[in-house]
C-alpha cells in the first residue's frame, strides 16, 4: 500500500497555518506537519499499534488525526490571539499548553514578548527554560531556569535545571539542584529519576560513584510514582542490578523520552484557559469531562489535596451552568407565553439568586 495523505488551512486572524498529515504504511505511523510563513513549526509523529491496517482503516486514521490536530491547533491558537492584555500568569499557562501541543516556536514567540510585562516573575523565567530546553538550547535554557530559582527555589525548578545541567554535561551543579529539590521534596519522584540519571553519567564519565547510591535513586523513583511502573524502566533496572551500566543508561533514556508529566495541574491551568478564553458554546461539555477527569483521577490519588479543591471548584461552577440553562428554559417559555406568571416569578426569582451566586464565585477568586 502506497503512502497517502490529507491537508488542509488554518486562518487565524492575519496568519494562516497549513496542516499535512500522511500515513506511511512502512512505518505504520502517521506524520502530521504544521507550517506558517514557510517556515515548519510543528512535526508529529504517532505510531499506529496494530499489525495490519487496509486502504479503507488508513483513510480513517489519516481523517482522525488530522480533524483532531486541526481542532486542538484551532482551540488553542484562536485563545493565543483572543488573550489580548492578559495577566502574565495566563500566558505562562497557555505556553505550557503550546509546549505540550509541541508549537515550539510558537511559544518562544509569545513568551519572549510577553515577559517583557514583568522580567522577575519566576513561572515565565521557568516556561522559557522549558521551551529552550525542548528547543535543545541548553545554554538559553540554563540561564532562565537559573533565574527563576534565584526568584523562588520550587523543587520542580530546581529539578528541570538539574535535567538542563545534566545535559550540558555538567553533573555537579546538576546534583547540587537535586540535592536541594529533595531536601524541600524527598518524595519528588522526577528529582529522584533525575539523581539516577546525573549519578549513572557521571560515573561512565570517570568520576566513582558509589553504585548504592545510583540504584537508591532509580528505586525511589519506581517505589515513590506509578508512572516509573513501565516495562522500558523495569528493563533498565534489570540491567543496572547486573551492573550492565551502559545497557541500563539506553533503557533509562528510552525512558526519559516517553516520560509524561503529571497531568493534574495540565488539566487545571486548560480548564481555566478554556473557560474564560474558549468559546462560551463549549464551556458545559469542557466543565462536565473536566469534573469526569478530576474525579478519575481523585481515585487514583485519593490524598491529593488539588484534586479535591479544584474538584470542589468546578462542581460550583457547573452550579453556575445550571443555573445558566434554567434561566435560559424560563425565557424560552415566556417567550413561548408572556403570560406565564408562575414562570415569571420563578424568573425573577432565580435572577436575584443568580446575582447572589456571581458574588459568590467572584468572592472566591473565580471568573465567570
Amino acid at each position: 500500500m502506497k503512502g497517502f495523505g490529507t491537508s488542509s488551512h488554518l486562518k487565524v486572524k492575519d496568519k494562516t497555518y497549513y496542516i499535512e498529515t500522511s500515513f506511511l504504511p512502512t512505518q505504520n505511523a502517521v506524520i502530521s506537519k504544521v507550517t506558517k510563513e514557510g517556515k515548519i513549526i510543528l512535526i508529529k509523529r504517532d505510531e499506529i499499534h496494530t499489525d495490519k491496517i487496509d486502504e479503507k482503516k488508513a483513510f480513517e486514521t489519516i481523517k482522525n488525526y488530522h480533524e483532531n490536530l486541526l481542532k486542538d491547533l484551532k482551540v488553542w491558537l484562536e485563545i493565543k490571539e483572543k488573550m489580548e492584555e492578559a495577566p502574565l500568569e495566563m500566558y505562562v499557562k497557555l505556553c505550557e499548553k503550546l509546549i505540550k501541543l509541541g508549537l515550539l516556536e510558537e511559544a518562544k514567540e509569545l513568551m519572549e514578548e510577553k515577559i517583557k510585562l514583568d522580567e522577575n516573575y519566576a513561572p515565565a523565567n521557568f516556561v522559557l527554560g522549558k521551551i529552550y530546553f525542548e528547543l535543545k538550547d541548553y545554554e538559553k535554557s540554563s540561564l532562565y531556569f537559573d533565574k527563576a530559582i534565584q526568584l523562588k527555589d520550587y523543587p520542580n525548578y530546581l529539578m528541570w535545571g538539574a535535567r538542563c545541567y545534566r545535559f550540558k554535561g555538567e553533573y555537579t551543579r546538576s546534583l547540587s539542584y537535586l540535592k536541594k529539590a529533595l531536601e524541600k521534596n524527598p518524595s519528588y519522584a522526577e528529582a529522584q529519576f533525575e539523581m539516577g540519571m546525573s549519578l549513572l553519567e557521571l560515573s561512565l564519565s570517570g568520576t566513582s560513584v558509589p553504585f548504592k547510591s545510583i540504584l537508591l535513586s532509580f528505586k525511589s523513583a519506581e517505589i515513590l510514582d506509578p508512572r516509573f511502573k513501565n516495562e522500558i524502566y523495569k528493563k533498565g533496572m534489570e540491567h543496572l542490578e547486573k551492573g550492565e551500566i551502559l545497557e541500563a543508561k539506553d533503557k533509562f533514556t528510552e525512558f526519559f523520552n516517553i516520560l509524561s508529566p503529571p497531568d493534574v495541574h495540565e488539566i487545571l491551568d486548560e480548564f481555566i484557559l478554556l473557560s474564560k478564553y474558549g468559546h462560551e458554546e463549549n464551556y458545559a461539555l469542557t466543565l462536565e469531562d473536566y469534573i469526569l477527569k478530576l474525579k478519575e483521577i481523585a481515585e487514583e490519588h485519593p490524598d491529593y489535596a488539588d484534586v479535591r479543591f479544584n474538584l470542589a471548584i468546578a462542581l460550583l461552577l457547573r452550579i453556575k451552568a445550571l443555573f445558566d440553562d434554567a434561566e435560559n428554559e424560563l425565557k424560552n417559555a415566556l417567550s413561548i407565553n408572556p403570560d406565564y406568571e408562575e414562570a415569571k416569578k420563578i424568573y425573577e426569582l432565580l435572577r436575584n439568586e443568580i446575582q447572589g451566586y456571581l458574588i459568590f464565585i467572584k468572592s472566591i477568586g473565580r471568573q465567570v
